[in-house]
C-alpha cells in the first residue's frame, strides 16, 4: 500500500467513525425542528427554510462553477509535471470552495438562529444546522462515494464548524458572529490543508507509478529477448 493508499485509508476511517452522529442529526435535526417549531406556530420560518434549501442546492453550485475554469490549466501543468503549479492552482480552487462554504453556512446558520425569540433555542439550531448543511451533503452526494475527496472532506468538515457554531450558540453567554465565524473557520483551514496534503500525496503516488511502468517496459524486450535466447 503506497502513501496515497495510507492517507486514504486513514482519512476513511477516521470520517466514517464520526460520520455517525453527523449522520443521525442530519437525518433527524430537519424532522425535528420541523415539528417543533410548527407546533409553537412557526409554520411560515420552516417554509421558508425548506425553501431557501432548495434553493441554495442549485445556486450553490453555479457559484462554485468558476473553479472548473482551473482545470484544463492543472491539467496542463499534471501533463507537463509542473507540480507546483498543480498545487497552487487546485489549492486557490478548493480555497473558493471553502469560502463559499462558509459565507453560506454562518451566514445562514446566524440568519435562522436569530429568529430566536423566547422559549427553547434548540428548534432554531437544528433547523439552522440543516439549512446551513443540507445544500453541501446534496452536493457531494452527486459525486463518487467510493473515495474520500474534496466534497467529501469539505461536506464532513462543513457539519462540524456548524455543530461547533452550535455548541457556542448553546453555551456562550454573549454568542456573536465573530466567535461563530472564527470556529468554522478554523474547521475550514483544516479541511482546506486536508485536501493540500491528500492531493500531494496521490500526484506523487501517480508520479511513482508511472515511473515503474516506463522501468517495466523498457525491461520488456531484453526479458523477452533473454527468454528466447536460453531456448
Amino acid at each position: 500500500m503506497n502513501t496515497s493508499e495510507k492517507i486514504q485509508t486513514s482519512l476513511s476511517v477516521l470520517l466514517t467513525t464520526l460520520a455517525f452522529p453527523i449522520m443521525f442529526l442530519n437525518l433527524a435535526g430537519g424532522i425535528i425542528s420541523g415539528i417543533w417549531l410548527i407546533i409553537i406556530g412557526k409554520l411560515s420560518l420552516v417554509i421558508f427554510s425548506l425553501l431557501l434549501t432548495f434553493i441554495a442546492t442549485k445556486v450553490l453550485g453555479l457559484i462554485l462553477a468558476p473553479t472548473l475554469l482551473l482545470m484544463h490549466p492543472v491539467a496542463k501543468a499534471l501533463e507537463n509535471k509542473k507540480y507546483t503549479k498543480v498545487y497552487i492552482l487546485s489549492a486557490l480552487a478548493n480555497f473558493w470552495d471553502y469560502l463559499v462554504m462558509t459565507v453560506w453556512c454562518v451566514g445562514s446558520f446566524i440568519y435562522i438562529v436569530n429568529y430566536t425569540n423566547s422559549g427553547s433555542i434548540w428548534p432554531y439550531l437544528l433547523l439552522g444546522y440543516c439549512v446551513a448543511t443540507v445544500p453541501w451533503t446534496y452536493i457531494a452526494s452527486h459525486e463518487d462515494s467510493n473515495e474520500v475527496n474534496a466534497s467529501t472532506i469539505g461536506t464532513f468538515f462543513v457539519c462540524l464548524g456548524t455543530i461547533a457554531m452550535m455548541m457556542i450558540a448553546i453555551f456562550s453567554k454573549t454568542p456573536n458572529l465573530g466567535s461563530m465565524l472564527i470556529v468554522f473557520i478554523i474547521a475550514m483551514l483544516v479541511a482546506w490543508i486536508m485536501q493540500v496534503i491528500l492531493l500531494i500525496s496521490n500526484i506523487k503516488s501517480t508520479e511513482v507509478r508511472n515511473d515503474n511502468n516506463i522501468e517495466e517496459s523498457e525491461g520488456a524486450p531484453e526479458d523477452s529477448y533473454s527468454l528466447f535466447s536460453d531456448n
